[in-house]
């Protein structure tokens, strides 16, 4: 899944978290630093099928917010 900062809000540098609830009741997460002026990141998850997410997270310093998307 893909992480993507508003090119027009300037940014600094931060730490992301995806955070991948599954429809068993695990999680699986991982964080990255995105700094200043980045725009985009990947989060990979290749062990766990797109059928057992139940949903998806972003969790930074300032906001926290979930997934729409198949």
């Amino acid at each position: 899944m893909w992480y993507f900062q508003d090119p027009q809000s300037p940014s600094k540098p931060d730490k992301v978290t995806a955070l991948v609830r599954k429809k068993d009741g695990t999680n699986e997460s991982q964080d990255a630093t995105i700094e200043a002026g980045q725009q985009v990141h990947r989060f990979e998850f290749p062990a766990t099928p797109q059928s057992a997410v139940d949903e998806v997270l972003f969790i930074s310093g300032t906001a926290r917010c979930f997934v729409i998307g198949p």
